[in-house]
């Protein structure tokens, strides 16, 4: 089950809902989740739609789901664990936005740029003694923590954002 949390500042900076982690999504519906080899990043689908690209159009896509029941042995790759969706922060455009942690390469939504980090990073939270959200990290052994306060604001460039956990979802 994921969480559902809200960043603010003092300075007016909010977003919208981020649904960090991952729920079940449509657990009652198959799904599978398509690679792209194009734009190196993953999405869901429903297993009845095409494999094509949500973010670049391409067609060539493999899908993970198929690889993973090929993979059983490697404990980290089960279908559960392919998606972490977590804040990250760019350092091009000082922008907030959401990525999947499995993605190799972690890429700015607003300018595509790389030089991002993650909202666990020392360059972007003071400390993490109190989280609002914590997740197994992709790698099965360390853990995602998003620090409820004390993170760099992308608007004001101060450590004054606020993540707050609203719920969760599945």
């Amino acid at each position: 089950m994921g969480s559902v949390i809200l960043a603010s500042c003092d300075c007016g900076f909010k977003t919208d809902k981020m649904y960090l982690g991952r729920g079940m999504n449509n657990s009652t519906k198959p799904l599978r989740l398509p690679y792209c080899n194009s734009c190196k990043s993953t999405y869901e689908v429903d297993v009845n739609n095409d494999a094509i690209c949500t973010n670049c159009a391409s067609i060539d896509t493999v899908d993970l789901f198929a690889i993973v029941n090929v993979m059983k042995k490697d404990k980290y790759m089960n279908n559960s664990h392919l998606i972490c969706n977590f804040p990250n922060y760019c350092k091009n455009c000082n922008t907030l936005f959401e990525a999947n942690m499995y993605d190799d390469d972690i890429v700015c939504s607003n300018c595509k740029s790389n030089n991002t980090v993650a909202y666990n990073n020392e360059y972007v939270v003071k400390n993490l003694d109190k989280v609002s959200f914590d997740w197994l990290a992709p790698d099965g052994v360390n853990t995602l923590k998003l620090s409820e306060k004390g993170s760099l604001c992308p608007q004001c460039n101060k450590f004054s954002l606020e993540f707050e956990s609203v719920g969760l979802w599945d």
